[in-house]
Formats: structure tokens, sequence, C-alpha cells
């Protein structure tokens, strides 16, 4: 197995974090619930802007998460073959 991904031109490389319909929902009562609260509009701004960039650093931290978890699984793979039929198979695939 190849080790290496050779991407045709890196610059221009980007992953789009994709939100599902539960994210929005919950987006919304969390506003709806900050809408009474007694912010100024800065102070509103700033907590906005910092529970964007919470959101932001935990899908960034699962991406980097899943992909380790991607490339121990493919490693895991690699130290099994077809030779045994079967019988030399990883736990977590039996």
């Amino acid at each position: 197995m190849n080790k290496v991904i050779e991407f045709p031109n890196i610059e221009d490389l980007q992953i789009q974090m994709e939100r599902t319909e539960d994210f929005y929902k919950a987006a919304r009562a969390l506003s709806d619930y900050l809408k009474p609260l007694p912010l100024s509009q800065p102070e509103n701004d700033a907590l906005i802007e910092l529970m964007i960039r919470q959101v932001e650093t935990a899908e960034q931290g699962a991406f980097v998460q899943g992909f380790r978890m991607g490339r121990d699984y493919a490693n895991s793979i690699e130290k099994y073959d077809d030779s045994t039929e079967g019988q030399n198979v990883p736990p977590f695939m039996s």
C-alpha cells in the first residue's frame, strides 16, 4: 500500500467542513437563548466570535482525529494479508 497520497496541485486543495441540519438547529436554539440576554452589541459580537472560533477548532480537531484513525486503520490492514485466507484478521474486522 502506498503511504503517500499525491495531490496534483496542493495549493488548490481545500477541505470543506460539512454541517448537518442538527448543527443548524442547535445554532438556532443557541441564538434564540442569547437574544434576550442583557448584552451590548459589542459583547454579543465578542461572544459570537468566541463561539465560532470554538466550533471551528472542534471541527478541525475532529477532522484530524478522523484522518489519523483512517491512517491507523490503513496501517493496521497492511500487517494482514490475504495469504492466510482470512484467519489473520484484525479483531475489529472479525
